[in-house]
């Protein structure tokens, strides 16, 4: 990814439905403002979720992100987050 190592947390909350529930995104040697973005992002995706949206409209706008360094172009970290939000949602939730 362009912005190094990132992990990111999906949790669901242990019912029968395995829905997405909580996102925890971190990031190794960051700074304070690279680490609150990330945390951010986080607490915004939760957020929605708990409301009980869907995912899909957050994984198309995730979706495509991507950093720049110089003239390279590389998959972002919210783009990975889209890609582990359709991972973790069952297929009768995705919607076109």
């Amino acid at each position: 990814m362009g912005c190094g190592n990132v992990y990111i947390t999906i949790d669901d909350r242990g019912d029968t439905d395995n829905r997405p529930w909580r996102v925890f995104l971190k990031r190794g040697k960051v700074g304070s403002c690279q680490r609150a973005l990330l945390e951010t992002v986080g607490r915004l995706v939760t957020i929605h979720l708990q409301d009980g949206k869907p995912p899909e409209r957050l994984r198309r706008t995730l979706r495509g992100i991507s950093c720049e360094k110089g003239t390279v172009r590389r998959i972002s970290c919210m783009n990975e987050l889209a890609r582990m939000l359709a991972e973790n949602t069952e297929e009768d939730e995705i919607t076109s």
